[in-house]
């Protein structure tokens, strides 16, 4: 109910700062995680500089010529930097050739400017203010495996008939992983022979809960799963935080998602 009472809340917020200046996209809701991603030390560390400029680009409080013009009709509205087109927020941001001897991370984003140009317009909130709208790193519960699908690799024994020996097991969030509404975990075994692949399987980790921990535990629960009864099996991971989560035993593991889903079945 708490949860449901913050929603209406920033709801009612959301749709009235979406008729401020260039808020037009956030009314269906944001995506603060992702977007206060550039705010964390390892971006900008302590360069306070860099983070105020950022905050004012996000708040609206930038001043390009033309919004000054129409507040005071006496100042030119053509940009300073170019001398060629009207400095408008596309303009500063996207559009003024200056933009290329700023430095390499504006010119990075030059990849981007094509669509910038063609949606700032119905989403201003994105391309003229740095917000990232929820719809654009939304998942449908449609979208998320429910079950696990295995991929072979090599002759797969049965489901149940892995033999004895050692496994070499691994999660991923895919190239998604620093962003959580997106992201898409995989899970992985593996068994070598002479250095070389001998069998192996990967599946989509299921659930909605999609954290790199839990597929990582996902692909030692599936080996106990899928070996033969009475088998002795070497597991080895690259994951020391899961290894000692998992050995403080499932009391532990019940006050975490990402373990207690994946504990019962080892």
């Amino acid at each position: 109910m708490v949860y449901e009472l913050i929603d209406s809340y920033n709801k009612q917020k959301l749709s009235a700062a979406s008729k401020h200046r260039n808020g037009a996209g956030i009314e269906t809701g944001v995506d603060f995680n992702t977007t206060l991603l550039l705010f964390r030390p390892k971006k900008f560390g302590k360069d306070y500089q860099k983070k105020t400029a950022l905050e004012t680009v996000m708040a609206g409080a930038t001043w390009p010529k033309v919004r000054i013009n129409q507040s005071y009709p006496d100042v030119s509205a053509l940009c300073d930097r170019c001398g060629l087109h009207e400095e408008t927020d596309l303009h500063v941001f996207w559009h003024c050739p200056c933009n290329d001897s700023v430095d390499d991370n504006v010119r990075d984003s030059d990849k981007y400017k094509d669509r910038a140009i063609a949606d700032a317009g119905n989403v201003p909130c994105l391309w003229l203010r740095g917000i990232l709208p929820i719809k654009f790193t939304h998942l449908s519960k449609e979208d998320i495996p429910n079950r696990r699908a295995f991929i072979p690799k090599g002759e797969m024994p049965q489901l149940g008939q892995w033999p004895s020996g050692t496994y070499y097991g691994d999660g991923s969030g895919g190239i998604n992983t620093r962003f959580p509404t997106i992201r898409r975990c995989g899970c992985s075994l593996a068994s070598c022979i002479n250095g070389k692949l001998d069998l192996g399987v990967r599946y989509a980790l299921p659930g909605e809960t999609r954290t790199v921990p839990r597929a990582e535990l996902s692909a030692l629960a599936s080996l106990v799963e899928i070996s033969q009864e009475g088998s002795t099996l070497l597991y080895i991971g690259d994951d020391k935080p899961v290894c000692n989560l998992f050995h403080k035993g499932s009391e532990f593991c019940k006050k975490t998602s990402n373990a207690y889903m994946c504990y019962n079945p080892i």
